[in-house]
């Protein structure tokens, strides 16, 4: 069981910090803008920056898309940072 987890874990690092890099840049290279999905996590200052500015930006920029944006009054319920419909 260790050793199915250490393989996933393997796979999810190798995913995320090889092959959708290399993907990134090989897209890059055909003129189309596809940014990286991390930004040096390791160089990050702060528990914020690291989660907000560097590490998996694609789920940073989705959830902030769709999830916390203020919608408008009415139109959800539970605050701003739900978006359901009534």
């Amino acid at each position: 069981m260790l050793a199915g987890w250490l393989g996933m874990i393997g796979i999810v690092v190798t995913l995320h910090f090889g092959i959708f890099h290399a993907l990134s840049c090989l897209w890059r290279r055909a003129s189309v803008e596809a940014r990286p999905l991390m930004h040096a996590p390791l160089a990050s200052t702060s528990l914020s920056e690291f989660w907000g500015r560097r590490w998996n930006t694609a789920f940073r920029d989705l959830t902030h898309r769709f999830l916390f944006r203020r919608s408008p009054p009415g139109w959800v319920r539970g605050g701003p940072f739900w978006r359901l419909p009534l």
